[in-house]
């Protein structure tokens, strides 16, 4: 299960598990994958999202960490700092980035030639378009909004054997 904290109304441009304390709060709820925010806006404690990776790694040295981000160059910092999964989870969320009415298939693949990759959808249709050009993962959801609706459709996709 991948955990996120949200905490809307901090003081952080991005607000998925913004601090160790949702991490911790995930942890102890038994969520077997932590996601983090891992774009390069400006952090509400002053600290980089190179400084939060590498505290979560040291105060929990078993922690699978899967960063949202919302470019390439995001991702590809991502990797260096040790996370396990990137996600394009903010592709489009962010100021920086556009809006797209699907997944953002151009910014998986790059990051794919290079990494494993696991992606989101926001749609309802079943797995369309993921799993070409190195794309070998898929992660199923809708940004954390709507929980209940969106993982019931998963679970029927995924039964179905969709």
């Amino acid at each position: 299960m991948i955990g996120a904290g949200e905490d809307p109304v901090s003081r952080y441009e991005g607000y998925i598990t913004p601090t160790m304390k949702e991490v911790d709060d995930l942890v102890a709820a038994g969520s077997d994958v932590v996601a983090l925010d891992c774009t390069l806006r400006k952090r509400g404690d002053g600290s980089t999202v190179n400084e939060f990776i590498a505290q979560n790694q040291r105060e929990i040295p078993d922690i699978i960490l899967m960063a949202d981000i919302s470019n390439y160059e995001e991702g590809i910092n991502a990797w260096k700092c040790g996370v396990d999964i990137v996600g394009t989870t903010m592709s489009g969320y962010t100021d920086y980035t556009s809006k797209k009415d699907e997944p953002d298939y151009e910014l998986m693949e790059r990051l794919a030639k290079r990494y494993r990759y696991s992606g989101y959808r926001r749609r309802q249709d079943p797995l369309s378009g993921s799993g070409r050009k190195g794309i070998t993962d898929r992660c199923m959801g809708n940004r954390g909004r709507r929980s209940n609706h969106t993982s019931a459709g998963n679970r029927t996709e995924i039964s179905e054997g969709n």
